[in-house]
């Protein structure tokens, strides 16, 4: 293999031309064996050939000698680079680092040594499983080359740095396959390393957040005694979720029959590591006089009429559970200035009693009237009302909630189905006046509602004539009254057949849905001008 070749596969001759000076390389005898382009074509060559016939050797010239060169040219023969050459070297931006055929370290440019902190007077002429040993290394690319006789690219750190070098080998090879030497090329790869640990760190991170959402969202899903999937709902069932399993008061406000005690319930049964029962007290049930002792208990001797030994009040009892308050509103004012010592200290003391008891009771309170008007009035404390509504809950009535009242509907009815041991269904003809009514009483009056037909029907299904007059005749639409009976059944036909279409968007199992045939639900679309969406 000639000079040419050499300079060819290493690629040094595109370093070489590169440069805008002259460059030549001699053989240890003067004898010109390559120069750049810039030296052919410079009447300069002649007299640098001359100038370089009277320096001394060593002073000009960095050789390469190994093993394999010796034995096919001779100790006479070596392969040398000019200072030129090793000007380029220097003159790359990557760390460059050369070994002979046995492992030895030949030259690293200045790179190299500005890159990783090694001088070159600590590698030069050393052996690399020597450098290893010392720590200069924890792997070698040249060993790897070696073995292998091919290219390797491999992930070092070097001696006293925490960076990361890629490290790409490649071996230089005579024509017989023998490799002559390894040149390394070495190139800084901390921040790349670094931006992929930071992915795997914050691909773990997204990784428990994700398993945390899926937590929430089973949790949410399985929501105890706690149906709908309105938007509403599902807010107040997220915030359930939330705060199921910390120790703060919760202030549950909604209308009347809206389904408070339900939201409480939910929040206590959710509650991982609760034990203690679930207490619902209505403070507008008790009578004034027993509320104190209904609350806090008394010892024996208290007043006339207590029992022997004393009697634990409903706080004590709901020790580790929940105690609901509802009507919170009707609450004495004597008593919640002890109510608020409670929930400030853990503490209560029975009436008669002079020590305190500790106790563990979650305590949610319940209301359908405004607190802040009653704060106001000076009716309710309001020291106590920042202290009950630290985590507050608004319950939506029903009129606002009809995407869920089909769903209401149909598990009150399986309910009450299993409860008297029927098996009665609903004409869906029913839902378009369930869906118009205002429900003053909330979710309490349509379960009520449900309760009465499934017991008072004679048929298997419940139709319309099945409802009470004020639902069927209280609806919103006031137009209704002043219309003609053909008039009114086409409105009722329209909103049955639009609301139906929007659970099955499918014609053909519309129609079966109506027990008739396509083609008559067609008719009847286009008789009625219906635009199905």
């Amino acid at each position: 293999m000639d000079i040419n070749e050499i300079f060819h596969i290493t690629k040094l001759d595109e370093f070489i031309n590169s440069i805008i000076e002259p460059v030549m390389l001699y053989d240890e005898k003067g004898v010109l064996l390559y120069s750049n382009e810039i030296a052919e074509n410079t009447a300069r060559v002649e007299q640098l050939v001359k100038i370089r016939k009277k320096l001394s050797f060593n002073e000009q010239v960095i050789y390469f000698e190994t093993a394999e060169l010796k034995e096919e040219k001779g100790d006479a023969f070596k392969y040398i680079y000019s200072k030129e050459v090793e000007t380029i070297l220097n003159t790359i931006n990557d760390g460059i680092y050369i070994s002979d055929s046995k492992g030895f370290t030949l030259l690293v440019n200045d790179k190299y040594a500005e890159m990783t902190g090694i001088a070159k007077n600590e590698v030069e002429g050393r052996h690399i499983s020597e450098l290893i040993f010392s720590g200069y290394f924890d792997s070698s690319v040249t060993l790897e080359v070696l073995s292998k006789k091919s290219k390797v690219s491999l992930l070092q750190k070097t001696k006293d740095q925490e960076k990361v070098w890629l490290v790409n080998g490649n071996p230089f090879q005579n024509e017989n396959g023998n490799i002559k030497m390894i040149i390394n090329s070495v190139y800084d790869m901390t921040d790349l390393n670094n931006l992929r640990e930071n992915l795997k760190r914050q691909e773990k991170i997204n990784n428990h957040q994700q398993q945390e959402i899926d937590l929430l969202k089973s949790k949410i899903k399985d929501v105890p005694y706690f149906i709908g999937n309105s938007p509403q709902i599902k807010e107040i069932k997220r915030k359930i979720s939330k705060i199921s399993d910390i120790d703060s008061t919760v202030l549950i406000v909604g209308e009347t029959g809206s389904g408070k005690n339900v939201i409480a319930r939910a929040i206590h049964e959710l509650r991982s590591h609760q034990s203690g029962p679930f207490i619902e007290v209505n403070c507008g049930a008790i009578p004034e006089h027993l509320m104190e002792s209904e609350l806090f208990g008394y010892i024996e001797g208290a007043f006339t009429g207590a029992a022997k030994g004393g009697k634990a009040g409903l706080i004590e009892s709901a020790d580790k559970g929940t105690l609901f308050l509802d009507e919170i509103g009707e609450l004495p004012l004597s008593l919640q200035v002890k109510l608020l010592t409670f929930l400030q200290d853990k503490k209560v003391r029975r009436v008669g009693d002079v020590k305190y008891r500790t106790v563990n009771t979650r305590v949610m309170a319940a209301t359908n009237r405004k607190l802040e008007e009653l704060v106001a009035e000076r009716k309710f404390r309001e020291d106590l009302y920042y202290r009950l509504s630290v985590v507050p809950v608004v319950m939506p009535p029903l009129r606002k909630l009809k995407e869920d009242i089909e769903l209401f509907t149909e598990y009150f009815l399986q309910k009450y189905n299993i409860q008297y041991n029927k098996g009665i269904s609903i004409n869906p003809s029913i839902f378009y006046y369930l869906n118009n009514y205002n429900w003053p009483g909330n979710v309490r009056e349509l379960q009520h509602l449900i309760e009465q037909l499934v017991v008072l029907s004679e048929e298997d299904v419940i139709n319309v004539g099945d409802l009470p007059e004020h639902i069927k005749y209280n609806v919103n639409q006031p137009k209704v009254r002043k219309q003609g009976l053909q008039e009114i059944l086409d409105d009722m036909e329209k909103e049955i057949i639009k609301s139906r279409w929007k659970e099955i968007p499918d014609m053909g199992l519309l129609a079966k849905s109506f027990n008739i045939h396509r083609t008559t639900l067609m008719r009847k679309i286009n008789k009625l001008n219906i635009t199905l969406k």
